[in-house]
């Protein structure tokens, strides 16, 4: 996914906390999964990505207490992790209601960047931005979440936008509508997907998911393969009531937090629950 092995750590280990920042959860314990093929990888490559991943856990105020290691033909890593919750804090996504507003809390485009970076159409400079983002905790994100309590919320990860948008929707009984052109996206990532730089999760998703989703007006195609594109440590995907986003957003962009709002829950008078709808434009 990246060249630097401490770099990989970071970003293995924000993606495996997301799940605890999601529903509200403070991070206590982790342990590392690990599996690699052990004649064909240098060893301080694999002290590298624990190390990052040992910065970024004690960076979420946790600890790592061991964990598991195995031989593999590729190289594997991610963290079990273990948190606490008030039950009274816990977010889920069964939860969103007609009339909230939906903010997505980082831009969108992964997928298609590390496909051109391993094609090498790009280099780390030209994504920086994105793996800023992906080393980047999802802390303010899930306190938002518990501050201003959002009615549900889940990270968005390898089912992408979509996938994770459908889970809240269907759970929740309830359609999202989503405008296309406010949804946050790395710089580059339009312009690939227009050349053809795409990875199969893309298609998978799109065949998974394509029944419950619904265009309205003319959707770019690139626009299109970015809901679908699966992301590595993405942001959280959270439903506000309407008397409260706008301090949750402040509070958010106030904490470096590059959030959007990008929709709003309705009412499944016209579609099937679980629906998302694609509007061309801004909310």
């Amino acid at each position: 996914m990246v060249n630097s092995p401490d770099l990989y750590g970071k970003i293995a280990a924000a993606n495996s906390l997301s799940d605890l920042y999601a529903v509200g959860a403070k991070p206590i314990t982790a342990l590392n999964i690990l599996g690699f093929p052990r004649y064909d990888i240098e060893l301080n490559v694999i002290n590298e990505i624990l190390r990052g991943s040992h910065e970024k856990v004690k960076e979420a105020g946790a600890l790592i207490l061991g964990g598991h290691s195995m031989d593999d033909i590729e190289l594997k890593y991610g963290l079990s992790v273990t948190g606490i919750a008030k039950k009274e804090e816990l977010i889920t996504h069964n939860n969103a209601q007609p009339g909230d507003i939906i903010i997505l809390t980082k831009p969108l485009g992964t997928g298609i960047l590390t496909s051109a970076l391993k094609i090498e159409l790009i280099d780390e400079i030209d994504m920086q931005d994105a793996l800023n983002s992906m080393q980047e905790l999802n802390y303010f994100a899930g306190e938002a979440q518990k501050r201003f309590k959002a009615s549900s919320g889940t990270d968005v990860t390898g089912f992408g936008l979509i996938g994770h948008a459908i889970n809240i929707a269907k759970s929740s009984n309830v359609i999202f509508e989503i405008f296309s052109n406010s949804l946050p996206i790395f710089e580059r990532v339009l312009e690939l997907a227009d050349e053809g730089v795409l990875p199969a999760g893309i298609f998978a998703n799109i065949d998974f998911y394509k029944e419950n989703v619904v265009e309205i007006g003319k959707i770019q195609e690139s626009y299109r393969y970015v809901i679908y594109d699966p992301q590595t440590s993405g942001g959280l995907l959270s439903t506000y009531k309407p008397d409260v986003v706008d301090d949750a957003l402040r509070f958010l962009i106030n904490n470096g937090v590059n959030a959007r709002i990008i929709g709003v829950v309705k009412n499944n008078t016209v579609f099937n629950p679980g629906t998302i709808v694609i509007k061309e434009g801004s909310i």
